[in-house]
C-alpha cells in the first residue's frame, strides 16, 4: 500500500474534518483576568527526530507546565507549536473528580510511541492507528456542540442526576488530539536543545519532521480539506463561534 492510496485518502479526510470541527466548538463563556488560573497542563516530550527537549512559549495564559495533576494534559514534542483554539476541546471536557484527569498527545508524539522514530515517510503505516485512535473526538462531537444541559431541560427529580456536563470524559490512556502543528519558535532565553529549519515552520497535520513528496501530497490535501470544512462551518447562519 502506498500514500497514494484510497485507504490513506480517506483517513486523511476524516482526520481533517475532525480537526475543522474542534476549530469550530464554542469555548465557555468566562470573565477575563489578569491572572487567570491554569486549565491545561502541558508536558513536553523530548523529540526523537531533532532532539529538542525544551518547549517554546505557550499560546495561551492558561497553560501550566508544572502544577494541579487533576488538569487536563497534553503531552507535545518539544519542537511543536499548537494554537489556543486548538486546545478547545481540552477545555470543554468534564471528568469526575475521582477518576484520573483527561490526558492528551499531539500526533507527533503519538506517532513516535505507536508508529516508531524512524524517518516519517511512509505515512500509510500509521494512518490507520492514528485515525482509529482520534474517533473519541467522533464520540463526544454531539455532547461538545450541545454543551452542558441546563437544569430547566432536565426531568423533574428530586435531584438532578450527575453528572450535568455534557462532554463527560471516560476515555482510558492517552488520547491523540486531533491538531495540526509547526515547529515552535525558541524560547526567549534560547534553552532549545534542538532546531528546526525555519522552512519548516509551515503547518503539518502530523509533524515538522515528516518528510517526502507522499508526505507534502497529504499535507496538502489535508490542510485544504481542513479549510473547505472550517468554511462552511461557519457559513452556517448564526453559527455560535462568529459571537466569540
Amino acid at each position: 500500500m502506498t500514500a497514494r492510496s484510497p485507504f490513506a485518502a480517506a483517513a486523511v479526510a476524516a482526520m481533517a474534518a475532525r480537526e475543522a470541527a474542534a476549530l469550530t466548538l464554542v469555548p465557555d463563556l468566562r470573565v477575563r483576568t489578569d491572572g487567570p488560573d491554569p486549565e491545561i497542563l502541558f508536558r513536553p516530550v523530548e523529540c526523537p527526530w531533532c532532539g529538542a527537549a525544551a518547549p517554546g512559549p505557550p499560546p495561551m495564559r492558561e497553560i501550566a507546565f508544572t502544577g494541579d495533576r487533576a488538569l487536563p494534559e497534553l503531552s507535545l514534542l518539544a519542537c511543536e507549536e499548537v494554537t489556543a483554539r486548538s486546545l478547545l476541546p481540552l477545555t470543554l471536557i468534564r471528568s469526575a473528580e475521582a477518576s484520573a484527569p483527561p490526558r492528551f498527545v499531539t500526533r507527533g508524539v503519538f506517532w513516535a510511541r505507536t508508529v516508531g522514530t524512524g524517518p516519517i515517510e511512509d505515512l500509510d503505516s500509521g494512518l490507520a492507528l492514528l485515525d482509529a485512535a482520534e474517533r473519541w473526538f467522533d464520540d463526544l462531537l454531539p455532547a461538545f456542540r450541545s454543551g452542558p444541559p441546563r437544569r430547566d431541560d432536565l426531568p423533574h427529580l428530586p435531584y438532578p442526576p450527575e453528572p450535568l456536563d455534557g462532554a463527560h470524559w471516560t476515555h482510558p490512556g492517552d488520547a491523540p488530539l486531533p491538531v495540526s502543528v509547526r515547529a515552535a519558535r525558541p524560547a526567549p532565553d534560547g534553552r532549545r536543545a534542538g532546531t528546526v529549519a525555519s522552512s519548516r515552520r509551515s503547518l503539518h497535520f502530523l509533524s515538522p519532521h515528516a518528510r517526502g513528496e507522499s508526505a507534502a501530497r497529504l499535507n496538502h490535501a489535508y490542510l485544504s480539506a481542513r479549510a473547505d470544512a472550517v468554511r462552511d462551518a461557519l457559513t452556517v447562519r448564526d453559527h455560535p463561534a462568529l459571537a466569540v
